[in-house]
């Protein structure tokens, strides 16, 4: 059984540690908000909010390998 898509996404942002800024930063910027738009909401600059995407998606990349071996893992299983 295959978990849902958004389960596996809060477990990826929950596995990286981001901190509530960094996972509400990116989360606003896959939204479709340009980096000044969510500088404006947020009252912080631009520049800081790339850098804030910047760090959020290196650490999320950090946990990418675990994530596939686990969906490695799982196929293994299935297939007995």
């Amino acid at each position: 059984m295959q978990k849902h898509p958004n389960l596996i996404v809060g477990h990826a942002l929950k596995s990286a540690k981001l901190t509530t800024l960094q996972a509400y930063v990116l989360g606003r910027y896959m939204d479709g908000l340009k980096q000044r738009e969510i500088a404006e909401e947020i009252g912080s600059s631009q520049q800081s909010v790339a850098k804030t995407i910047k760090v959020s998606i290196i650490k999320l990349r950090s946990v990418v390998p675990m994530f596939e071996e686990m969906k490695n893992n799982q196929r293994r299983i299935v297939r007995g």
